[in-house]
């Protein structure tokens, strides 16, 4: 009996693009291999929603473009190709959309909310990978059991924000949001 290469084994990125558009889970892509993605729970939900509102609302009538978790970003990191489902992104360079219905690999702004279940991949792999997108302007942590949020900025540094009057400034949007915003309706 041969054994399988482990390039036999892999997907193709057209491979995982083709399954994903007609399966009823969503996968994160990881180099060749597709992991199955689980339900978000309340807290994270509705932290994402508020996230994308509060972008939303302050973005309206310009160029950039906010995007929930169902839209994905694409990032080529050294031979290998990932798609990833981040929580909320800003795509300001929409050239990154034209040819693609379903991903970008341009976005200015990328928040993840962090849970215990996703924190090591959020904090590890894709603050690593997301680093390769050149538009890439503000990596975004968002904490669901405390009001906390991490800024990370391509320019160096990053800050913690703490605090419901504290503001996140993101200047490569122009805009700036209360961190209260993010928690409207949960007890944190």
């Amino acid at each position: 009996m041969s054994a399988i290469s482990v390039k036999e084994a892999l997907l193709s990125e057209e491979d995982f693009l083709r399954g994903e558009v007609s399966s009823d889970v969503k996968h994160e892509f990881v180099a060749g291999v597709a992991h199955a993605m689980v339900g978000a729970g309340y807290e994270h939900n509705t932290i994402a929603i508020n996230i994308l509102s509060s972008l939303h609302s302050r973005l309206r009538g310009k160029q950039c473009q906010t995007f929930g978790s169902d839209f994905k970003v694409r990032v080529q990191a050294d031979e290998h190709v990932h798609f990833y489902y981040p929580d909320v992104m800003v795509v300001c360079d929409r050239t990154g959309l034209a040819p693609h219905r379903h991903w970008t690999d341009t976005p200015a702004v990328i928040f993840e909310v962090l849970s215990e279940s996703t924190r090591r991949i959020d904090e590890g792999e894709k603050a690593l990978v997301y680093w390769k997108l050149p538009s890439l302007a503000s990596y975004v942590l968002v904490e669901q059991d405390k009001m906390q949020v991490t800024v990370r900025k391509r320019e160096g540094g990053g800050e913690v924000l703490r605090g419901r009057e504290t503001l996140l400034r993101l200047s490569e949007l122009g805009i700036e949001i209360p961190l209260g915003e993010f928690y409207e309706r949960l007890a944190v």
